[in-house]
């Protein structure tokens, strides 16, 4: 088993690696890299994700990798083999009353995301679609502890109060 790493981006950067390894029909490396992530991080790994509002604006010390990773960790977070939370450090301000959408978001080792927004007064209604095995279990506990969502598409309502 992995030491926890104590890198900013390690969990990530460990996924993105499976999912490489996978498009490169490198399946057993593929396999290896998520064992080692679902051993080190797979019991949710949110302690080892740096925190802060999604709207953070970039340092001038973050490398461009900071700013993709911190960018798409604020519309999705892998927090184990078979669970991703949306928006994990909450929505940012200058997001909210804001339509948008993203695509192909790594949401684990075995799976990717695309979603969207739309507000409907203060609340928000997001539209997934997960690419991947079936089984994924996307959740919004920072914005909407209801919200729980197992099917690969669909769309519900995050109660985003004020």
């Amino acid at each position: 088993m992995l030491r926890t790493p104590s890198a900013k981006w390690a969990s990530r950067a460990l996924v993105m690696t499976a999912r490489a390894l996978a498009a490169a029909d490198e399946s057993l490396a593929s396999s290896d890299i998520t064992d080692a992530w679902a051993a080190t991080f797979g019991d949710g790994y949110a302690d080892a994700t740096p925190r802060g509002s999604a709207g953070d604006a970039s340092r001038d010390e973050d490398s461009p990798v900071d700013v993709v990773a911190r960018t798409e960790d604020a519309f999705v977070r892998a927090v184990s083999m078979h669970e991703a939370e949306l928006f994990a450090s909450g929505l940012a301000d200058a997001w909210r009353g804001v339509n948008f959408e993203a695509h192909g978001l790594v949401a684990g080792p075995r799976h990717t995301l695309s979603i969207a927004v739309r507000w409907h007064g203060p609340n928000a209604a997001v539209l997934w679609e997960v690419d991947g095995p079936p089984g994924l279990r996307l959740r919004a506990p920072s914005i909407d502890e209801t919200f729980v969502a197992n099917n690969p598409r669909g769309e519900g309502l995050l109660r985003v109060g004020v």
